[in-house]
């Protein structure tokens, strides 16, 4: 993890939007801006708090919201991150996968099915060309 200095963050407490979510869309810009990159841990909450002149509890609450939309990752101990993409694979996984791992069985059943001709916006789609010969 890099513990490089955190990037500015703007909140602009005239508005009407609520401070955590400014402070949620101001990290997801800090990603995508580059300003905090995989790796880079952000400040504790307290100093978050400290440095934004706002409560503790708007900015855990901005994390947990970037947390659940896994924006940024956080390990007990080290810190909360900008993941690396590497990291964020892991999370990715088909149906199968999931109910496997929580014991579950998968199965596939034909409950019915239509044989009918293709339109030509559907032959159009799928680029196929009827045989009328």
């Amino acid at each position: 993890m890099n513990t490089s200095p955190a990037p500015k963050f703007h909140l602009d407490k005239s508005s009407r939007l609520p401070l955590y979510l400014q402070l949620v869309n101001s990290i997801k810009s800090a990603i995508t801006e580059a300003c905090l990159q995989a790796g880079n841990v952000l400040p504790p909450e307290r100093e978050l708090a400290k440095m934004l002149d706002i409560t503790r509890g708007k900015v855990r609450k901005t994390l947990l919201q970037l947390l659940k939309e896994v924006v940024i990752m956080r390990n007990q101990g080290v810190g909360t991150f900008a993941p690396h993409v590497r990291q964020l694979l892991p999370l990715l996984e088909s149906f199968s996968e999931m109910a496997t791992a929580r014991r579950g069985t998968v199965q596939s059943e034909l409950v019915g099915y239509l044989r009918r001709s293709s339109t030509p916006d559907e032959r159009s789609v799928l680029q196929i060309t009827l045989n009328t010969g």
